[in-house]
């Protein structure tokens, strides 16, 4: 049996400085990497999954180091749903 795995959707919003986002997306990605994560981007938001534990550890450390970029973090967390691999297509 597979390891239990918790998917996050994260968006983050500037709250002030908009010319920093792109660089504040890319650092929170970076440290996804690190901390050895699976995460897609999507167009507004970041689809992100791994053991509860990690994922939990980096969505805390991304929320601190974000801070200085003056951002607003919005988190969706769920252990229930599809793989994250799961791709639905219309017939």
């Amino acid at each position: 049996m597979r390891e239990k795995i918790h998917k996050a959707q994260v968006s983050i919003y500037s709250l002030g400085r908009m010319e920093k986002i792109d660089e504040a997306i890319l650092r929170f990605w970076t440290l996804l990497r690190e901390e050895g994560l699976h995460f897609r981007p999507a167009a507004l938001s970041t689809l992100i999954w791994g053991p509860p534990d990690r994922l939990w550890a980096a969505l805390q450390k991304g929320y601190s180091l974000l801070q200085p970029y003056g951002i607003l973090m919005d988190i969706k967390i769920t252990a229930e749903g599809p793989d994250p691999y799961f791709e639905w297509k219309a017939e």
